[in-house]
């Protein structure tokens, strides 16, 4: 209930994601990822997931035209090669740390969105003379329990459409990653370490 709406709220409301753009999609083997790929698909964007080399394949699956190693050091060359070296419309900025610094530099100039959603990698920063002389983009913060305060109107209609895309057979919950209750260290091991595809779940 939160990883669906948080796809659809960063997408759209927030995103403006529009048919034919580009959009960037961190973490596109995670919950929120899964169902950002298949949504921005649905709604006619070209597709550029980023998730580590074991997990490309589940990406793939999914739709996205191109997969690219999220550890790679030069990732924001890379977009800009696919994009003919103009960057992405738009860019779902969910790790954080370094990720970030290529985010930016990832997006299309002046038109860019980044909608951060969340740091995992850590914190990152930006001042006024990046945006200004360095990084021409729109920055765009995202919570879902803010959205849900603060923009109550938005979040029912994110809620409305969450639930026609359900309906089409859009989406469906993601299946999560099942350990037995006493592998709990490893499924720890396995999130801290980014291995895990989806969400996790302990079996009693």
């Amino acid at each position: 209930m939160v990883n669906l709406p948080t796809a659809i709220a960063a997408l759209k409301p927030m995103g403006q994601l529009a048919e034919g753009q580009t959009v960037l999609i961190h973490a596109a083997a995670g919950a929120t990822g899964q169902a950002a790929v298949k949504i921005a698909k649905h709604y006619g964007a070209i597709v550029i997931g980023t998730a580590s080399p074991e997990k490309h394949e589940v990406v793939r699956s999914l739709g996205a035209d191109h997969v690219l190693d999220s550890r790679s050091d030069n990732l924001a060359a890379q977009v800009l090669a696919l994009t003919g070296g103009i960057g992405a419309d738009l860019v779902i900025e969910s790790v954080g740390g370094e990720t970030f610094a290529a985010s930016l530099a990832a997006t299309r100039r002046v038109t860019g969105r980044v909608v951060v959603t969340g740091l995992p990698a850590g914190e990152a920063s930006l001042s006024n003379w990046d945006l200004v002389y360095e990084h021409q983009v729109q920055i765009i913060g995202f919570n879902m329990g803010k959205l849900i305060e603060a923009a109550p109107r938005i979040f029912g209609d994110v809620m409305g459409e969450l639930f026609g895309l359900i309906g089409a057979g859009v989406l469906a919950p993601v299946q999560p990653t099942v350990y037995k209750l006493d592998d709990g260290p490893r499924a720890l091991a396995a999130l801290e370490g980014r291995a895990s595809i989806g969400k996790l779940a302990l079996r009693v």
